[in-house]
């Protein structure tokens, strides 16, 4: 039988180092399934990537996933350089000065991404054509997609669209 060769102290701080880090991702995982509010606040950039529409009864919608141009030609509330996209636990709201603006509804940035915002909060739902003082743009999953272009047919309304933006045929 081979005799076990004892570890050298370097083989001993990474075997430490590795129970270490397995128990501090042990507590971190117990930590935020007891407090669900604060992976946003822990590590936002690693748990927090995506954007997700507000909780709502989704059956009542003036839009299904096949799209809608409902929104189109709208004139906001506000101008797009006006609201600022932040994001409140799983919700992402538009705020203007500071102040919840659930009266938006519209196309506005987030200084990445265009986002179709729906009574105040990002709706990730939402396929189609909507609008802001811009224009109106293609909207897939929430997002303006600036790689779209051809034709969009909803509502017996045809738009061509050019790099997301949307203009209806007559």
């Amino acid at each position: 039988m081979a005799k076990k060769r004892p570890l050298s102290t370097k083989g001993k701080i990474i075997t430490a180092l590795i129970y270490l880090l397995a128990i501090v991702m042990v507590a971190l995982v117990i930590y935020l399934n007891a407090h669900p509010d604060a992976k946003d606040k822990v590590v936002p950039s690693i748990l927090s990537e995506t954007t997700t529409t507000a909780e709502f009864d989704k059956s009542d919608l003036p839009y299904n996933s096949e799209g809608s141009d409902k929104y189109a030609g709208i004139e906001p509330a506000y101008k797009f350089g006006d609201i600022q996209l932040q994001k409140e636990g799983d919700t992402t709201f538009a705020f203007v000065n500071g102040k919840k603006a659930l009266d938006y509804t519209g196309v506005c940035t987030d200084g990445t991404d265009w986002w179709f915002v729906r009574d105040g909060a990002v709706d990730t739902y939402y396929n189609g054509i909507a609008g802001n003082e811009l224009g109106d743009w293609y909207v897939k999953d929430g997002k303006v997609d600036f790689t779209f272009s051809g034709e969009f047919t909803c509502n017996s309304n045809t738009y061509t669209v050019d790099k997301g933006k949307a203009v209806k045929n007559a």
